[in-house]
Formats: structure tokens, C-alpha cells, sequence
């Protein structure tokens, strides 16, 4: 079954409180984007801030850093209670590093490729180590932008990887996924599909991903 969990991309502290606040009733995983203009055009919260809000215990968290020096944020992450660490694979010096690193945490790993990022970019060795690669459709930032349909190639690619191998790892979107481009992501292989605006432009947030769920199922 694909999942379809709602991402959390703000630098506005009581926006991110009233979404965490709503969602809590209505799903299990949320995605939180943690952002600098280190490696993007924009900011988001920091997990300083994310700190303080205290995110509910009934939801799991996903962090994902579009950052400079990910390695450094490791530790805070942990502290804030991230099941799942994802990094664009761009902003890390040492994979193998990297993903020693949060493992060691008890926590699952990730890495991201950014729009133009190929997953030959990821070292082999560490491919049965990752518990998911997400493929971004938009190039990393800020919300709303174009779907790269072209970007599908590389989920084919890494279905095709995962069975050959038997690789463990979850293939996950996000980018410009919508009622529109939701049905391509499935067909491609994804697994695990991240969004924003197609969910929270709604009033009804649990209608909205109920009915984003019914559209995946039909693929």
C-alpha cells in the first residue's frame, strides 16, 4: 500500500503548531523539511525551533535536511525524537559517514536526490544499509513549484534496483505531487509519497488525504 504523508514546510512557528495539531487526529508519519539557505533559496524552522514546540508523541516523525553540515545536525534530531533521518545526498561530505552515524542512533536513514541528482550518486555498499531513497520533483525549496515528470526516471530505476537485489529501502517522492501527477508516481514505482500542498490548501485535511489515498489505489 502507498503512503501518502503530510509535509510540514514553514518557518512560521504557529503555523507548524496548528498543523502538528491537526494532524495528530488523523495520521500516524508526518515529513518535516528542515531547510537553510546554505543548500536552498529559502529557510525553514530549525530543529532549535522545532525543539520547542514539542512535537505530539502519537505522531512519527520524519526529518529531512536541505542543509548545510548535516552530519552536525544529528544529535538534535535524535533529541527531538526523528524515526527517520533523510539528507540531500548533495550537502553530504561522507555517505558512509553519514549513514553510520544515524544508524548508530537507532534511527532509519535516508538520502534524497535533488532534481538532476541521478541515484548512481549513492554509494553502492551503502544501498542495503538505507531504509529509503526519496527522488524530489521539484528542485529542493520552497512549496508549489513545477512537477519534473523526467524525474520518474529514477524511481523506475530504483524499483528496478530493489527487486533485482532485494534491497529493503522504501522509494519515496515529494515535489509537485498532486491529484493530477499522484497516478505517475504510483505507476513509476513510488512507494511512499510526501506532500504539501495538495493536502493543506483544503479545509477538510482528512478528506483531502482520503481521497489522495483512493486516487493512489486505483494505479
Amino acid at each position: 500500500m502507498v503512503q501518502i504523508i503530510p509535509n510540514i514546510t514553514t518557518n512560521n512557528v504557529k503555523e507548524a503548531q496548528n498543523q502538528l495539531f491537526i494532524l495528530q487526529k488523523i495520521v500516524k508519519w508526518i515529513h518535516i523539511d528542515v531547510i537553510d539557505k546554505r543548500f536552498s533559496d529559502t529557510s525553514t524552522l530549525t530543529l532549535e525551533e522545532l525543539k520547542g514546540i514539542k512535537i505530539p508523541k502519537k505522531l512519527v516523525s520524519i526529518i529531512h535536511f536541505s542543509v548545510g553540515n548535516p552530519e552536525k545536525q544529528i544529535d538534535l534530531a535524535y533529541e527531538i525524537g526523528a524515526k527517520i533521518i533523510i539528507s540531500q545526498i548533495e550537502a553530504v561530505i561522507d555517505q558512509k559517514e553519514f549513514v553510520d552515524k544515524v544508524l548508530e542512533k537507532k534511527m532509519k536513514i535516508g538520502l534524497s536526490l535533488d532534481a538532476g541528482t541521478g541515484m548512481e550518486t549513492i554509494k553502492a555498499p551503502l544501498l542495503p544499509k538505507l531504509d529509503m531513497v526519496l527522488v524530489m520533483t521539484i528542485k529542493t525549496g520552497w512549496t508549489g513549484r513545477s512537477f519534473i515528470k523526467a524525474r520518474l526516471l529514477e524511481v523506475k530505476k530504483l524499483k528496478k534496483l530493489k527487486e533485482k537485489n532485494d534491497y529493503k529501502y522504501k522509494i519515496a517522492v515529494d515535489g509537485g505531487i498532486n491529484e493530477d501527477t499522484i497516478k505517475d508516481c504510483v505507476a513509476a514505482g513510488a512507494q511512499v509519497l510526501f506532500m504539501h500542498s495538495a493536502i493543506w490548501k483544503h479545509k477538510d485535511i482528512k478528506t483531502a488525504i482520503n481521497k489522495l489515498e483512493a486516487l493512489a489505489k486505483k494505479v
